[in-house]
């Protein structure tokens, strides 16, 4: 809602590099609360390497976890962009 935002703009961000994200199958370590449990996602550090706006830090400023409700802005802005060249290329 508005009335808990400040300085609301346009997003001016590049979303193209959210398409070069590689997915990843990995098993929860023993320190998680779901150890051994085969699953699938993103890896924080690689991510940080290519959007650190995505990622969530430790007190250290380091990455520990994927912020996942942000990852779906991006890629709705990459479908946009898909959809006006289809467009595009259709009425051509």
């Amino acid at each position: 809602s508005r009335i808990y935002k400040d300085n609301i703009e346009n997003l001016s961000f590049d979303s193209s590099p959210v398409l070069t994200l590689q997915p990843r199958s990995f098993t929860w370590g023993s320190n998680t609360v779901s150890p051994g449990l085969v699953d699938f996602g993103y890896i924080a550090e690689e991510v940080h390497e290519i959007i650190p706006q995505l990622v969530d830090y430790n007190s250290d400023d380091e990455p520990r976890g994927v912020r996942y409700q942000e990852l779906s802005i991006l890629l709705l802005e990459e479908v946009k962009k898909l959809k006006a060249r289809v467009d595009t290329l259709e009425a051509g």
